[in-house]
């Protein structure tokens, strides 16, 4: 799977969730993006919505918070700028129509959250514009998983679903125990419907995102936050800060650069070592020379030397020209 030049197969895809962390400053988004290029994530991640497309105004409380938290599509369109610049793929989780409209001449993909995995509308309406999309399933039943799958491929590209739709394991809870991860639930999506899998996390720390990796996922999202000291918004407490994010890159490249290609085989590092590793031909106890070398004079001892173990045949039989004391190893010029 492609995503904005970003090949899936080859690389994982880091994913720094702002999502609305930010707060509603368009300033504070700025340096949110900025961070996360530092932190050397691919890509960064936000949350574009209208607040009457998104929940209701009779939860007054929710809907005012809603309305806080909002940017313009305007603003969303700078950041998109801003990330480009940075060398970091920006996109966003349209979560209304309108929004997905207005997100969609500069975002390359897009990602529906696991609240809207049942909203097919806005399934159908974001796979008929033809993009990769990110689908996460935390909450979701398989029959639910299915019925979605089914609305993307009905209004989605006529191309090979593992080309253009990444299902993410995900537990929408917030913060989720990580007993209840489930990060085996990646091959089962992977195994039913033949697509790219990705972890979407939401646990506390980085462990079970470096787990996923090595479990085969191919995109990896973390909320992200400048700080979470002195903050009432809920995500922050899950978010990683700039120092923990760019810790956890590191941690997946080197994961993902340890997982190879699966083919057995000695390594270039091994080459100069092994030989201490491997046994050499050896007397067992004293020898003198004239001395006809038996099976029973033999034994193994690291290092390898001319005879390694497999050549007995070609020193016993032998006679010894010189004295060996018990636990040298036999030389080819030690015999006749």
């Amino acid at each position: 799977m492609i995503i904005a030049n970003h090949n899936l197969d080859e690389k994982v895809f880091v994913v720094a969730e702002i999502g609305v962390n930010h707060e509603g400053d368009f300033d504070t988004a700025c340096t949110l993006v900025e961070k996360a290029a530092e932190a050397n994530v691919d890509a960064v991640k936000f949350q574009t919505y209208l607040p009457h497309e998104y929940v209701t105004a009779a939860d007054s409380e929710r809907y005012a918070r809603v309305g806080r938290f909002a940017l313009s599509f305007e603003e969303f369109r700078k950041l998109a700028d801003l990330a480009g610049s940075l060398g970091v793929v920006f996109f966003s989780t349209p979560l209304g129509v309108e929004s997905a409209d207005a997100l969609e001449p500069f975002v390359p993909l897009y990602k529906i959250s696991s609240g809207d995995l049942t909203f097919h509308p806005l399934l159908a309406h974001v796979a008929a514009k033809g993009k990769p999309v990110a689908l996460s399933t935390g909450g979701a039943s398989v029959e639910e998983i299915d019925a979605a799958v089914e609305v993307l491929v009905k209004h989605g590209p006529d191309r090979p679903l593992s080309e253009w739709l990444l299902l993410n394991q995900c537990v929408a809870c917030y913060p989720a125990p990580s007993e209840q991860i489930n990060l085996k639930a990646m091959a089962f999506l992977r195994e039913r419907y033949g697509v790219t899998v990705g972890y979407s996390d939401h646990t506390l720390g980085s462990a079970v995102c470096l787990a996923a990796v090595a479990l085969g996922a191919r995109w990896i999202e973390k909320h992200f936050t400048d700080r979470k000291t002195d903050r009432a918004f809920h995500d922050h407490a899950l978010s990683s800060e700039p120092h923990e994010m760019a810790q956890m890159v590191r941690d997946i490249r080197e994961i993902e650069s340890a997982l190879g290609t699966g083919a057995k085989g000695r390594t270039a590092c091994e080459e100069s070592g092994l030989p201490r590793l491997r046994r050499g031909l050896a007397v067992k106890h004293d020898m003198k020379a004239g001395a006809t070398i038996t099976a029973e004079d033999i034994t193994w001892l690291r290092p390898q030397t001319a005879f390694p173990l497999g050549s007995a045949g070609q020193v016993v039989g032998h006679t010894l020209k010189r004295d060996l004391p018990a636990g040298h190893q036999v030389n080819p010029d030690d015999i006749d």
